[in-house]
């Protein structure tokens, strides 16, 4: 969800046509408009669910779906719509440049600004070089059936979720200050290996420019975080390594490796790279921004096991020990830190040779940012897989990508005793 400055909330679904798929609530949650539901792709359609929502100052709210990029007026009244550059190439979330354009960098890799006024191209579209990222995984099993989303668009979004196929899943960092757009994306295929890329790219003369292209690995990385300084950019690649890059020139300063992060990195106000990793046992790291050196990790298995049972063994499905492990990307407010944990038992699928945890609960958990420990936390009523967003009010807003839950609920229950 993103919050507009009159602390409306704005959320995407995509449950297919005869359905909106653009909601808006009030702060204390009241619905206050939808989109038209969708008769045709000409409508919003269901592929708004890979993307996030934006808000402007005005409280203007910028979406992408399938074909189409829209803005809407706070009051939901249509502002336009404009074609993407290419159908089924949607912006994962977009961004408001230094300039005041809106768009962003498409999956497929392309450059697209629009002017905020009328939806037209700013500048003319730029292709970023086209790299070789991983192919699609087998479908998850039961990930969101039974109504949960359009089919027509589950295997294209899975994809976006997992960083395959698409050349850019992620969302683009904006410098406040040079202006600079930061994005990772895929890299080309060396010696068999995938790879990925983070490019600098700026607007110099109305067109988009490559200030670097620096190497990462593989996949098209998670979405990059500048640090408060502007000195540094991270990003983690498909094996969990943390990156970090010279702003200016892209030069890598530091990796931090041995499962330093899979999410996209969250930054503290004093510099502080936190991420967390969702199979690790080693569920949340603080890392130091000098030199990628751990400053502390946090396992958080005995929440888990203060709210579950510890259960006979199922070989080879379950040990029965119950763990908390990471289920959102890391968010900074001025004092705390806040996660998604999901509490249930590690699964193992004989099927497809895959661990994960099958969530019983599921907690919005506040941390110390000097530690890690636990300030406090709340259940929540799905899994989240996604972002957390802290209002200018001191409130919190999550939403529910219902992965985990949807896969072991439909995929999975039907290979249990």
């Amino acid at each position: 969800a993103c919050i507009g400055p009159e602390g409306n909330r704005y959320v995407t679904t995509g449950q297919g046509p005869g359905t909106s798929h653009l909601h808006a609530f009030d702060r204390d949650g009241n619905l206050l408009w939808e989109s038209p539901p969708q008769a045709s792709l000409a409508d919003l359609d269901s592929g708004a669910v890979g993307s996030g929502t934006l808000v402007d100052r005005q409280g203007d709210v910028y979406v992408s779906d399938y074909d189409q990029f829209w803005a809407f007026h706070s009051d939901g009244t249509l502002k336009w719509v404009s074609d993407l550059p290419t159908a089924g190439q949607p912006f994962i979330s977009a961004i408001i440049t230094n300039e005041g354009f809106v768009g962003g960098v498409t999956a497929g890799g392309e450059v697209a600004l629009f002017d905020r006024n009328d939806g037209s191209f700013a500048v003319p579209v730029f292709q970023l070089p086209v790299g070789d990222p991983p192919p699609a995984a087998p479908p998850r099993p039961g990930l969101w059936v039974a109504g949960l989303m359009d089919p027509a668009i589950i295997p294209y979004v899975e994809a976006f979720f997992f960083g395959e196929v698409y050349q850019v899943a992620n969302t683009p960092a904006v410098d406040p200050k040079t202006g600079r757009i930061y994005i990772t994306a895929a890299g080309p295929l060396e010696d068999g290996l995938f790879t990925g890329l983070l490019y600098g790219l700026d607007i110099v003369g109305g067109e988009v420019q490559i200030a670097f292209a620096a190497p990462m690995g593989g996949g098209s990385g998670t979405s990059p975080a500048i640090s408060p300084d502007g000195t540094q950019v991270y990003a983690a690649d498909s094996d969990g390594v943390m990156n970090a890059f010279d702003a200016d020139t892209g030069a890598l300063i530091w990796q931090a490796t041995g499962g330093a992060g899979s999410a996209s990195p969250g930054v503290g106000p004093d510099g502080t790279v936190y991420s967390g990793n969702s199979l690790n046992p080693l569920t949340v790291v603080a890392l130091d921004p000098a030199d990628g050196s751990t400053r502390w990790t946090n396992n958080y298995d005995w929440l888990g096991a203060e709210i579950l049972p510890v259960l006979p063994p199922a070989q080879p499905f379950f040990t029965g020990q119950p763990n908390a492990r990471f289920n959102s990307v890391v968010s900074i407010s001025a004092e705390k830190m806040w996660v998604v944990l999901g509490v249930g038992y590690q699964f193992y699928n004989p099927n497809t040779g895959r661990f994960s945890n099958q969530v019983r609960v599921t907690l919005l958990v506040s941390l110390d940012p000097a530690d890690g420990s636990v300030i406090g936390y709340t259940a929540l009523r799905d899994t989240n897989e996604g972002l957390i967003s802290i209002g200018s009010d001191g409130s919190v807003t999550v939403s529910h990508a219902a992965m985990l839950s949807s896969i072991h609920y439909y995929g999975i229950n039907n290979l249990l005793r």
